[in-house]
């Protein structure tokens, strides 16, 4: 429903801060971002995420080149989902566009580009066994063209470390997905931004990146300098998750035990 709305507030010259995904796919975030230039609207898509201080800092102390040449990394989010739904929406793939990789998946699509840019290749496996079902797990192998190396794991069905693990020339380093929470190796963590300084940084709540992100959407909205994810970057991970899709392959699970009934 997001492009309809969007559209005409953003054509009426209206400021959108408008919800993640910001759509379904790349068609529809061209629209809304036309829409947006035509009426002299600002979009901003809410991936409260990047308002993190660790996401922030990881994104400079990478552009700085802190860490030497970068590896590979790895993603696992996952926990029992638990939401209070009132309707069977979400596992409709018709309604919901998708499952975890479009819902969790958003934001952690964003955070990768946010980091590393957009991957030159992807691999994708999910476990869809229904026409209109949706995916309650995946996994996404990526790669750069600079070498660098990337596994996402996302699941609704079970709890993961939720954390990002770096590894590098100069050593390793662990962030919470959602938060400021880092750890790594000596020397791993000294990088000093001339914007919000070095680790450790104060542990936030979903409820302080929420305001924080209201506050950089009415400055936006006004013309200033702010952090926001724009119509323009959230697009970039609609379009890599609808890559994903493309190349859908079948997903194992090692984690579930299977009994097979022996037959005479």
């Amino acid at each position: 429903m997001h492009e309809p709305l969007c559209v005409e507030l953003l054509r009426a010259g209206k400021h959108v801060l408008v919800e993640k995904p910001m759509a379904l796919n790349a068609a529809s975030c061209a629209a809304m971002n036309r829409a947006a230039s035509q009426g002299n609207g600002r979009i901003a898509v809410a991936l409260q995420r990047r308002q993190a201080l660790g996401t922030r800092w990881l994104k400079e102390a990478i552009a700085a080149a802190a860490f030497g040449r970068l590896c590979r990394f790895t993603i696992r989010e996952g926990f029992e989902y638990s939401w209070p739904l009132t309707t069977d929406t979400m596992w409709r793939k018709k309604l919901a566009g998708g499952g975890v990789l479009v819902d969790t998946g958003a934001h952690t699509m964003d955070q990768i580009i946010c980091w590393f840019g957009v991957p030159s290749t992807v691999e994708y496996f999910d476990d869809v066994d229904a026409e209109d079902g949706v995916e309650v797990n995946c996994l996404v192998r990526m790669r750069w063209l600079s070498g660098l190396e990337g596994e996402v794991e996302l699941t609704r069905g079970r709890l993961l470390s939720n954390q990002l693990k770096l590894y590098t020339e100069k050593g390793e380093l662990s962030l919470s997905m959602s938060g400021n929470f880092l750890q790594g190796s000596p020397g791993m963590l000294v990088y000093r931004s001339t914007h919000i300084g070095a680790p450790p940084f104060k542990v936030i709540s979903w409820a302080d990146l929420m305001l924080v992100q209201l506050v950089q959407f009415r400055a936006y909205a006004s013309g200033e300098s702010a952090n926001v994810v724009t119509g323009d970057a959230a697009a970039q991970s609609v379009e890599l998750i609808e890559r994903c899709y493309a190349k859908r392959q079948r997903l194992e699970k090692p984690w579930i035990h299977y009994t097979c009934r022996q037959h005479a």
